[in-house]
């Protein structure tokens, strides 16, 4: 007996606040969905800000590996092999004298940036932050920024919340270029990319890739990011743990992170 396709083919998701919990852990309840979803044949995107080398860490553990990714905000789209391999199917790389104008906006403010490229990532100054990076995502600094040898345009910059300056990332939003686009997300990290990134654009890059049409793509996220996948979405979920114009923006609420939403989400997406 023939069977028929699941509404839902693919699933995409943030990872920060939506996929793990507040001190990055997997619960047991999201495991299992994510099973469950591979087993009824849907595909499961992560969406993220995080590069795609840390997102296959976690694709490792949830069984993931091969599937393609959205990272650094969109301006990285494709996938990651066992051994680490990455083959893109979209990079939307920063001009690199606008990428550098950030980096010397930091620098008159006072305020650290790092500075990701496909494979690597550079802090511009010593900072607390710089190793909670490499800790919560398992990939180290490659080293500190030197500007003066800066020939590879980065793909995302990120300005990290400095205790000491609260308001440093909307001051460099402010000053941001025209051809770049920043967002606040997470606790004030300002996220800088090319105008053309978005994991909404992402996500319909790989749809296409697969051949799933975007009345079989459902959505769950917690950040204003997060939003542009809803719209392209044909089921989307915020998070419990979400603002209040992010939970407006989705088709449905389900509980937070902590609280393993993400797993009620997939279950309801499955039907």
């Amino acid at each position: 007996m023939a069977t028929t396709s699941p509404a839902v083919r693919l699933f995409a998701s943030d990872v920060d606040g939506t996929l793990l919990t507040s001190n990055h852990r997997l619960t047991g309840e999201v495991r299992a969905a994510i099973s469950r979803a591979r087993s009824a044949g849907v595909h499961v995107v992560l969406a993220s800000a995080r590069s795609a080398l840390a997102l296959a860490r976690i694709q490792a553990q949830l069984d993931l590996v091969g599937e393609p990714v959205v990272a650094l905000q969109g301006a990285w789209v494709g996938t990651v092999s066992a051994t680490g391999s990455l083959t893109a199917f979209a990079r939307h790389p920063i001009d690199l004298s606008a990428a550098l104008a950030v980096y010397e906006q930091c620098e008159r403010i006072g305020t650290p940036m790092s500075w990701f490229t496909e494979t690597d990532w550079f802090y511009s100054r010593p900072a607390a932050v710089v190793d909670y990076e490499a800790r919560v995502t398992g990939i180290a600094a490659s080293g500190q920024f030197d500007a003066d040898l800066a020939v590879t345009a980065p793909l995302k910059i990120m300005v990290p919340p400095n205790p000491a300056m609260p308001d440093s990332g909307r001051q460099v939003l402010e000053a941001l270029p025209a051809t770049l686009h920043g967002q606040l997300t997470g606790e004030n990290y300002l996220e800088i990319t090319a105008r053309a990134a978005d994991k909404s654009h992402g996500i319909a890059l790989v749809a296409d890739q697969l051949g799933v049409g975007s009345e079989q793509i459902a959505a769950a996220g917690d950040g204003q990011n997060d939003i542009g996948m809803f719209r392209l979405a044909a089921r989307s979920f915020a998070m419990g743990n979400a603002s209040p114009i992010v939970q407006g923006a989705a088709g449905e609420v389900v509980p937070t992170n902590e609280d393993s939403g993400l797993a009620v989400a997939i279950v309801r997406a499955l039907g």
